[in-house]
Formats: structure tokens, C-alpha cells, sequence
């Protein structure tokens, strides 16, 4: 036979450089993937009880404060401000889960954190609207029982 005659085979492995390959022939995963996953699983379960913990900590304590003080306004801006900076931290954390999967992941993770943050201001400004209209028809009421209402023909509300 002549060198044309043979066939040539070359194996080669075209996985993405980071991918591991399985030990097990049948194709499944080893026993060391299903150990990462597995604590995979416990660091996100630890995170997320120690974020909860902490949020709850700290919302007790700006719930306390009208109540120890009884200055509501400020309880109220320490809310606001708390709203903010969970907003903020939420896109960063949902930018860096989605960077896991590149750079979309990150640009996805990013648009649903946004997203996340313009619901907590579409949340604080239609609260605010409320608390306005609230105070407003209060002031209202205590003008008509003062018999301060000069909106209507300028008298104190006594009948002359």
C-alpha cells in the first residue's frame, strides 16, 4: 500500500479552555463538579441569610426611630435614603451575578437592576404624592375648623 492509501485521523478537543472534561465515560458529572455545585449552592444560601439578616436589623432600627424619638420626618428621610442605597447595591449585585456569563451577562444583569431601582422610585415618588395629598386635605380640614378658610371671600369664618 502507498503512503495515499492511509487515512489520517486527528482527535482533538475543541471545549472552550476553562470546561472541564467529564471523568466518567457514560457523560455525566463527576463527583467534583457535583461537590462545586453543591457548594455553590451553600455560599448563595449563606449570602442570602446573611443579606436578610442584615436588612432586617437595620430596618428595625430606622423603624425605632419615630418611636424612641419620636421625630417621624427624620425615620421617614432615613427610609428614603435606605431605598437608595439598596437600589444601588441591587444593580451592582445583579451586574456582578450576570458578569458570570460575560459581558450580556453583565449588560442583562445591569438592565434588570435598573429596572429594579426605577420601580423603588416610581414606589417612593407615588408615596410621596400620597403623604402630600394627606397633609394637604389635613391642613385643609384644620383651616375650615379654625374658621381660617380665606380662600372663599376672605372673612375668619364668623358670621358678621
Amino acid at each position: 500500500m502507498a503512503d495515499k492509501d492511509k487515512l489520517y485521523i486527528t482527535i482533538t478537543d475543541k471545549r472552550p479552555s476553562g470546561e472541564k472534561i467529564p471523568t466518567n465515560p457514560n457523560g455525566q458529572k463527576s463527583d467534583d463538579e457535583d461537590d462545586g455545585l453543591f457548594s455553590r449552592a451553600v455560599e448563595h444560601q449563606m449570602f442570602h441569610f446573611v443579606k436578610s439578616q442584615t436588612m432586617q436589623a437595620v430596618n428595625f432600627q430606622i423603624n425605632n426611630i419615630g418611636n424612641f424619638t419620636g421625630d417621624y420626618i427624620t425615620q421617614r428621610k432615613v427610609s428614603r435614603i435606605k431605598s437608595g442605597i439598596t437600589a444601588v447595591v441591587d444593580i451592582g449585585m445583579t451586574t456582578l451575578a450576570g458578569s458570570k456569563y460575560g459581558p450580556i451577562g453583565a449588560a442583562v444583569g445591569f438592565v434588570i437592576g435598573v429596572m429594579g431601582a426605577t420601580a423603588t422610585a416610581v414606589y417612593e415618588n407615588e408615596t410621596n404624592l400620597i403623604e402630600n395629598r394627606r397633609v394637604n386635605y389635613s391642613l385643609e380640614q384644620l383651616r375650615e375648623r379654625a374658621g381660617l378658610n380665606q380662600l372663599n371671600d376672605g372673612s375668619r369664618g364668623t358670621e358678621n
